[in-house]
């Protein structure tokens, strides 16, 4: 994936996810390119939020990948998103400036 094509990719599924989800306070979103089994690109999707169990409702979890994908076509982003959210106490600051 050409750097420029990551670029807008992070910025779409950033504002997307923030827009969709916008309950959920997001402390970081991670996105970075992926080769999947059969050498098809995907996006790997880390949404690091604060919070414990219950801050993210699993419906509007699940059903925001629609909303993601249609700003992706939107501006010619090929590559699926897969989406992890964490919770920030599971990673340590040194961890969470990695990502």
């Amino acid at each position: 994936m050409k750097q420029a094509t990551l670029e807008q990719a992070r910025q779409v599924i950033d504002g997307a996810l923030r827009g969709y989800l916008n309950e959920v306070p997001f402390v970081k979103i991670a996105v970075s390119p992926q080769l999947g089994e059969d050498d098809e690109e995907f996006l790997w999707v880390k949404a690091v939020y604060e919070g414990g169990l219950g801050t993210i409702d699993p419906h509007r979890s699940v059903t925001v990948i629609e909303h993601v994908l249609s700003k992706l076509e939107e501006a010619d982003v090929a590559a699926y998103p897969v989406f992890s959210y964490i919770a920030k106490s599971d990673f340590t600051e040194k961890e969470l400036a990695a990502l």
